[in-house]
């Protein structure tokens, strides 16, 4: 018996867009079948992270996973028919009876361009802090979304090389609002030299947790101690963000017209971190998009759903997200999507070329539109 049999695999961040030769895959799958084995096909169907369930692998490397759970799998992660589909269906045709109908291909999606326009700040838009000498980890603030801000002012307003034992997962450095730089767990960042200033924030994102061996269950924040040129950095207010309540706040500003002011510079906006971004476009009926992020940073969300976990970076292995209209207004489809640290003021939605064949998460190779 074979209780999994891994027909392609999972991606993590910064990574490629993993596939199997459908040829070997399916030799592989008629010798298990030619001797009589029982076989669990792992995956059949590819799936969806949504929202924060990603995880994350970690054998010496932290690796969190993607939105994406294509996998690479006969049926894709929109539930398209692929080549490898056709190959292990005439595979299993040889040893057991398989049904006529086959499913259809999804619809090319439409292709359109939206503006985005700069909404303001929401890193503000918090829960209670908690003020105590070391940072709260997410797991003692009972905090189970996917952002926590940590603020301290700085001693006699100075700057210095900032070290911290360990952070889970990924932070944005701050000073007096101004974004400096970013430690990544992935990269093994410890060090960040900042500049002089008063406050000193820190946003992390817990990017996903490790669901096996003894690394279930570890927390996540700034762990262990914090120093500035050597000294220990106290006295921290550690803030909750709930990501989606959030969300919803600003949803709710801009549907009551309090926007960002008229003329706000979106090179300003993006120079003090996380900043909310709205669009919205109308549709004919509801139907699935190709979201191409491919010049964006982090996070996204569309109307009141709250999108998967925050999209890959540029450089990394996907680049568009299939979309579903989730807002009805005026009895006719439409959408809103907010960013943050958003890279430009317009990009293109479209139907990403290597989409179908990839479920709606698009390989490197797929050109910016």
């Amino acid at each position: 018996m074979c209780s999994e049999f891994w027909d392609g695999w999972f991606d993590w961040w910064g990574g490629v867009h993993h596939t199997t030769d459908v040829a070997t895959a399916a030799a592989d799958l008629d010798e298990l079948l030619a001797a009589g084995a029982s076989v669990n096909i792992y995956m059949f169907h590819g799936g969806t992270n949504f929202a924060l369930t990603n995880g994350a692998n970690h054998k010496g490397r932290y690796l969190p996973l993607v939105t994406s759970y294509d996998y690479d799998a006969p049926l894709d992660e929109a539930g398209n028919p692929t080549e490898k589909f056709f190959a292990f269906r005439e595979v299993i045709a040889r040893y057991a009876p398989v049904p006529d109908e086959l499913p259809a291909a999804a619809e090319a999606a439409p292709a359109f361009e939206v503006p985005l326009t700069p909404a303001g700040a929401w890193t503000d838009l918090a829960g209670p802090a908690s003020t105590t000498a070391q940072p709260e980890t997410f797991d003692a603030l009972g905090h189970l979304s996917a952002l926590v801000r940590y603020d301290t002012e700085l001693r006699d307003a100075r700057g210095g090389l900032l070290v911290v034992d360990e952070v889970r997962d990924l932070a944005w450095v701050s000073v007096d609002d101004r974004v400096v730089g970013t430690l990544s767990r992935t990269r093994h960042d410890r060090a960040i030299r900042i500049p002089d200033g008063r406050t000193l924030s820190i946003l992390v994102e817990d990017q996903g947790r490790v669901n096996y061996d003894r690394r279930l269950g570890e927390e996540k924040g700034l762990i262990g101690e914090i120093t500035l040129d050597g000294a220990p950095v106290t006295g921290w207010r550690s803030t909750p963000l709930d990501v989606a309540a959030i969300a919803a706040e600003v949803d709710a500003e801009i549907d009551t017209e309090l926007d960002a002011p008229t003329g706000t510079d979106a090179a300003d906006v993006l120079k003090t971190g996380p900043a909310a971004w709205t669009s919205s476009f109308t549709l004919d009926a509801p139907t699935d998009l190709v979201l191409d992020t491919m010049a964006w940073s982090k996070g996204l969300r569309v109307r009141e759903r709250l999108l998967p976990r925050p999209l890959l970076a540029q450089r990394s292995a996907a680049h568009a997200l299939r979309a579903r209209t989730c807002h009805e207004r005026g009895g006719e489809p439409s959408g809103r999507a907010g960013t943050r640290e958003r890279r430009g003021a317009a990009r293109r939605l479209r139907r990403c070329p290597f989409a179908r064949r990839h479920g709606g998460i698009a390989p490197q190779r797929c050109p910016p539109g």
